[in-house]
């Protein structure tokens, strides 16, 4: 007979939550699982809404998205199950977003059954947590003057609250400021003749950029016989002003992933495991170099990390920019798998992840990467799709697409009707402004933070993550098992790991972490 324990409590229901659902009905783990969703969505999440536009793809290809570590194929044979019409089958292809928004909305539904036939009892509940607190090994949770007792948590918010540095347009002006490009319709009332100002090179910044150019809004792209992909304007006159601090442009996913040899960073690795002495961010950078750039002998890493350094006024980093999205399209073409860097990432993200957890970097090279280098890693760690680049491209050839640097403080004009920016070399203005710089506030004592974090704060359970003798953001949490030091309930499969952790956007990584957060449930069961 399988073993159980009694309740395990889910707070936060999008793709973390489901995966944690999904795998602990596989695993048969307790009699009784509560699932808290805010929203009353279960399933999709913030990022994969069904509702979504459909030209905000998914950046993971469909074959590397999975609910269970032990089952990668899972979406991608719920994709050929649907037979949809117009829809990339291939396992390196790029579908929208909104479809696996749908996907995880049936895996909730298949859970929910599954559990039933398996005597599990499951509880969905349309509330957030407004307080935890553990005593003696069990978890009490309270919302909207309720409260319950679970023998186990598994925190899996997801995203934290969003940072709003801007304020609205002023009602006197006809600028326009869309705060956010998700769920937004605002997006699509944007004039066909507007400069348009998007704050932020992320992959939602490429998103906004799909969704300004797509078919309907009278602009096409044509393959031209070279194979190069060629923008037509038609009746959309717009331009777009992509506009950062860094200007650093997301690199793409390969077109033919190679697997690459790792034998410097299994050494390095090796290394630290053997004499649990610390790693400095050179070692594990010329391993990394070692085992990835001798296909890339041009490439110099202060180019990775600041690659325009050499420009000297507006025209070169648009210049550079362009030079930069080219090159980049060719490695991830290339059929001799020269993309290696991008590949490198994707096949040793966990491994990367466990180096964090065991706090393998001396902590002057960990404040020196989060400082200086993380953006630009998360460049290659969370690339786009080749197709998105192919665009960004040929809107950039066409003169539609302009990337700036340097960028300071939006502000309005007198008159309300333009946007303007500083930046390095100058500045520039804009009828419409498009914030899509996705930044999120991962301090435990901002008052942003939810209810219950803030309540775990005050307890004193949860802590800021400190490095050497600086605050982070983050959370303190023992990435060994996933819980904050003197707890034995309450584990967390969320943004605030990234903070001791590597990055957490990435689907495989949180499906694994929830994997690994079952194993030592499972573990101390048998026990």
């Amino acid at each position: 007979m399988t073993l159980r324990i009694e309740h395990i409590a889910i707070v936060g229901c999008g793709f973390t939550g489901t995966s944690a659902l999904h795998q602990i009905v596989e695993r048969e783990l307790c009699h009784r699982i509560t699932v808290f969703e805010l929203s009353g969505d279960f399933g999709p999440g913030y990022a994969y809404n069904p509702e979504e536009n459909e030209h905000y793809l998914l950046n993971n290809t469909t074959d590397s998205l999975y609910l269970d570590p032990d089952k990668k194929c899972a979406f991608l044979n719920w994709l050929e199950a649907k037979q949809l019409p117009n829809i990339n089958l291939s396992p390196k292809g790029n579908v929208p977003r909104k479809l696996y928004g749908l996907f995880l909305r049936e895996s909730v539904d298949a859970a929910a059954r599954k559990a039933r036939q398996r005597g599990i009892k499951v509880e969905f509940v349309t509330h957030e947590i407004t307080g935890i607190h553990e005593r003696d090994g069990v978890v009490e949770l309270r919302w909207c003057n309720t409260d319950t007792s679970a023998d186990r948590v598994i925190m899996a918010t997801g995203r934290c609250p969003e940072i709003e540095y801007l304020k609205p347009t002023s009602t006197c002006g006809s600028a326009r400021y869309v705060n956010s490009h998700i769920l937004n319709e605002e997006i699509d009332a944007i004039g066909s003749d507007e400069t348009i100002l998007v704050l932020g090179t992320s992959l939602s910044a490429y998103d906004v950029i799909n969704r300004l150019f797509a078919p309907e809004t009278g602009c096409s792209f044509i393959r031209a016989a070279n194979g190069e992909l060629v923008y037509q304007r038609g009746s959309n006159s717009r331009n777009v002003i992509l506009a950062s601090r860094s200007g650093r442009l997301k690199k793409f996913q390969s077109l033919r992933p190679a697997e690459v040899s790792t034998n410097e960073f299994d050494d390095v690795a090796a290394r630290f495991t053997v004499a649990g002495s610390k790693i400095s961010l050179e070692v594990i950078g010329q391993a990394i170099w070692s085992d990835t750039g001798a296909a890339i002998d041009s490439l110099d890493l202060n180019d990775v990390a600041t690659p325009y350094r050499h420009c000297k006024d507006t025209a070169s980093v648009n210049e550079k920019a362009g030079e930069l999205l080219s090159q980049d399209l060719i490695l991830a073409r290339s059929k001799e798998s020269q993309n290696r860097i991008v590949d490198f990432f994707s096949q040793e993200r966990i491994r990367i992840w466990d180096l964090f957890a065991r706090r393998a970097l001396t902590p002057e090279s960990e404040q020196a990467y989060r400082r200086m280098y993380e953006s630009a890693t998360l460049s290659f760690a969370a690339p786009c799709p080749i197709s998105t680049g192919e665009r960004l491209l040929a809107l950039h050839r066409a003169g539609v697409l302009e990337v700036i640097t340097g960028v300071g403080y939006p502000g309005l004009t007198a008159d309300g009707s333009l946007f303007e920016t500083e930046h390095q070399y100058g500045s520039v203005s804009a009828s419409t402004m498009i914030n899509a710089t996705g930044t999120v506030d991962r301090h435990l004592f901002s008052h942003r933070q939810p209810a219950w974090i803030q309540d775990l704060v005050h307890q004193g359970t949860l802590r800021p993550y400190i490095l050497g003798d600086r605050q982070m953001p983050g959370a303190d949490i023992d990435l060994n098992t996933y819980r904050p030091p003197g707890t034995k309930a309450i584990y967390f499969a969320n943004m605030l790991l990234w903070g001791p952790g590597f990055f957490t956007s990435s689907a495989s990584t949180m499906a694994t972490i929830v994997s690994q957060i079952l194993d030592q449930i499972g573990s101390e069961l048998e026990s």
